[in-house]
């Protein structure tokens, strides 16, 4: 059996920091250091020497624009909410606090994002680039609560809670085994950061974002109440914003992009399309990410109608237009790179073909 080929890209050389100055090659104690010289140099990955690089503009207008839409989801009135779906038949309430449960699978993203914040602070990008990856932190935690919230406002403590119903313990298995997935695709992304380049790892995280931004600004036109109005706007919002930095992220590393590279990012593409398709489009039966029960995509259907009628999220048939228009979005700037788009016959794309096994999880996005 072959061994699994690493590819290791170095996308930030190592710097001189002393201009040809003398320097110890290995100090161990005061006396071993002569005046008038440096340190050693160090090697990389290593996130010292605090390194300011403010030459990428527009990067770094993007870190100023994301500080200034920052938004508390405290703010939202959620007790109205809930008080809105206390009317709400049982079945309809646990619909909704497992779709948000479902939702938060993908909104987990913190722990993904503050691993990307020590891989651009190790690799000296410049400030900008680790000033937005800074706020996406802060914008992933902040939609994981969202989504608590908003799950609590159905069923309080779900799916924590012992169920009350059989519709609440139809709904806590299902977010449960949802989670499980989430807990496989996690262990996969630890492992990516060690094996991909970083502006590698969130070319797929750029298809999501393209597709997420319509789908979230379908929401908050078609919301049934205005607490949910304003957490769909203010998330379309965000993921705007993310991904116009996937973009900018990509194209700023374009000279990292080696055959190898370019075959990677083409799974990648196919990856996120059937990682994310859970919660922007439909389960799909041909995926080998998603271990599910047989019958949970009749329950998802049933979910989704109820989510359409209680809150306003999309039709299938909106969310299916979004993604299309991601994937010529997205097709469009990495062809510009001799990058291939892979097929996607779900949506009636044609493309690359590419066999995707499970542990190609790894090249999902670290999701948003």
């Amino acid at each position: 059996m072959q061994p699994t080929k690493t590819i290791r890209i170095i996308i930030r050389e190592p710097r001189s920091r002393h201009g040809g100055a003398p320097v110890v090659t290995n100090p161990k104690d005061l006396e071993d250091i002569p005046p008038d010289t440096y340190p050693p140099e160090w090697d990389v990955p290593n996130a010292y020497p605090p390194y300011w690089d403010f030459s990428n503009e527009r990067m770094y207008n993007l870190y100023m624009k994301a500080k200034k839409e920052q938004w508390d989801e405290d703010s939202l009135d959620w007790k109205s909410f809930e008080e809105y779906l206390a009317n709400k038949t049982e079945k309809e309430r646990a619909a909704v606090a497992f779709w948000f449960s479902m939702l938060a699978n993908f909104d987990n993203a913190t722990g993904a994002f503050a691993r990307a914040v020590i891989a651009a602070h190790e690799w000296h990008f410049d400030a900008g680039t680790i000033g937005v990856f800074t706020t996406i932190v802060m914008d992933e935690n902040r939609h994981c609560i969202m989504c608590g919230k908003a799950a609590f406002c159905a069923i309080r403590n779900f799916p924590f809670r012992k169920p009350q119903s059989p519709y609440e313990e139809k709904a806590r298995k299902y977010a449960w085994w949802v989670w499980w997935n989430g807990h496989r695709y996690w262990n996969a992304v630890k492992e990516a950061f060690e094996r991909y380049p970083l502006p590698a790892i969130f070319t797929s995280f750029m298809m999501g974002e393209a597709a997420a931004t319509t789908v979230f600004t379908g929401a908050s036109r078609g919301a049934k109440h205005e607490t949910m109005r304003t957490l769909f706007k203010y998330t379309s919002m965000d993921e705007a914003r993310h991904f116009a930095f996937t973009q900018f992220l990509f194209e700023d590393n374009k000279h990292a992009y080696n055959e190898d590279i370019k075959k990677l990012i083409t799974k990648q593409i196919r990856a996120g399309f059937e990682f994310l398709s859970l919660i922007t489009y439909k389960p799909l039966r041909t995926t080998k990410f998603w271990k599910l029960p047989r019958d949970f995509e009749k329950y998802y259907e049933e979910v989704d109608a109820i989510m359409q009628d209680v809150v306003g999220i999309p039709p299938l048939e909106f969310r299916e237009e979004a993604w299309r228009k991601a994937v010529i979005r997205v097709g469009a700037i990495v062809s510009r790179f001799g990058i291939e788009m892979p097929a996607i016959p779900e949506l009636g794309i044609e493309g690359g073909k590419v066999d995707l096994s499970e542990k190609d999880i790894e090249l999902a996005p670290p999701v948003f």
